[in-house]
């Protein structure tokens, strides 16, 4: 079994840095598939940065909302080339409808 962990509410200002220490208890607990939230740039390449020396399946995630949708969707695509460009292997990408 593949355990994966969503930590597309995993932010500095609520749960702390995701760390190395973090990380590798993670690993010991069978964590091998991470969720990260590309709603935040920012926030969602320093997770990966941090997730893919570990060699981790990462996997994308955004909400939408109708009247934003089709921009947010432009904005996400080029966001997984470019990841993809520099390396990570992101095949998966969620995505949840509000509204």
């Amino acid at each position: 079994m593949t355990y994966a962990l969503d930590i597309s509410h995993f932010t500095q200002s609520v749960s702390g840095d995701l760390t190395p220490e973090k990380i590798e208890k993670l690993i010991a607990r069978g964590v091998e598939r991470f969720v990260v939230s590309i709603a935040d740039k920012t926030i969602a390449r320093a997770q990966i940065a941090q997730l893919q020396p570990y060699g981790f399946e990462i996997q994308t995630y955004r909400y939408y909302y109708w009247s934003t949708m089709r921009q947010r969707r432009d904005e996400d695509v080029a966001f997984i080339e470019e990841m993809r460009r520099s390396g990570v292997n992101i095949q998966m990408h969620w995505l949840d409808f509000e509204d």
